[in-house]
């Protein structure tokens, strides 16, 4: 397998995490990789901390935004393939080794996995993965966004040409409105395996930020895909996913 996987970390005043995150990647049973950490922080803890460490492509960015930081660190990509990774996540040894694999045997423009949810106390809440619910990938995506967190997804940096890169005038849902632009055009394949570790450990004052958030990026994209034939398919997914907020269930 020769194909080279670039890792963009993402991270933000949380050098803690971010050695986490870091660890997990290191611990990947595929070889092939360059590492690229990207960092939107206010203090210079990881700046310091990737001093001298060439294994790692180390870029500061004025923005935190998190597309802000993903688009940097695709431009600064070498590899064929990219994988994405937020300094709060955390993958299992193979994953990128799995995902290399799917795109070696298979036409496909993204490959997703099935993740581990953990909640307070690194506590297990559920395993999730989900299957599109119709042939259409366009479709099942506007009605439930089953790839989900991008700390799962695998992408050809070739599509990013096509659909363009990931949105950075939206305060949330951005891998949400990535993935529908991919699956407008392009082919996705999931594993379903617990490969990465979604971290769900929220404060009150997170939460009420996180659905202002939502409800504005909501809006947002419901303008951006009006002219889907089918828009009314992601009105209704908008709509759900707000309903499970309400009732405190978790975004996937």
């Amino acid at each position: 397998m020769n194909n080279l996987v670039s890792i963009i970390v993402t991270t933000y005043n949380r050098l803690a995490l971010l050695k986490r995150a870091l660890e997990s990647v290191k611990q990947q049973s595929y070889a092939n990789m360059e590492i690229i950490i990207v960092d939107g922080s206010s203090n210079n803890d990881s700046k310091l901390f990737c001093k001298n460490k060439e294994q790692y492509k180390y870029i500061r960015s004025e923005s935190k935004h998190p597309n802000v930081l993903r688009n940097i660190g695709i431009e600064a990509a070498n590899g064929n393939l990219l994988a994405f990774l937020d300094d709060d996540d955390t993958w299992e040894k193979d994953k990128i080794d799995k995902q290399v694999r799917v795109f070696e045997k298979n036409d496909v423009a993204l490959c997703y996995t099935g993740k581990n949810i953990i909640g307070a106390n690194n506590r297990k809440i559920k395993y999730s993965y989900k299957k599109p619910k119709f042939n259409s990938l366009l479709n099942a995506i506007m009605w439930d966004n089953f790839i989900g967190t991008t700390s799962s997804i695998m992408i050809n940096k070739k599509v990013v040409s096509v659909i363009g890169k990931f949105d950075e005038q939206l305060p949330a849902l951005q891998d949400y409105d990535f993935c529908i632009r991919i699956c407008e055009k392009f082919n996705v394949l999931g594993v379903n395996e617990a490969l990465i570790n979604y971290y769900y450990n929220y404060s009150n004052k997170q939460i009420s930020e996180i659905n202002h958030n939502f409800n504005l990026a909501s809006k947002i994209i419901n303008n951006k895909y009006s002219y889907l034939k089918n828009n009314k398919l992601l009105k209704l997914g908008l709509w759900k996913l707000k309903l499970k907020r309400k009732v405190k269930k978790i975004y996937e």
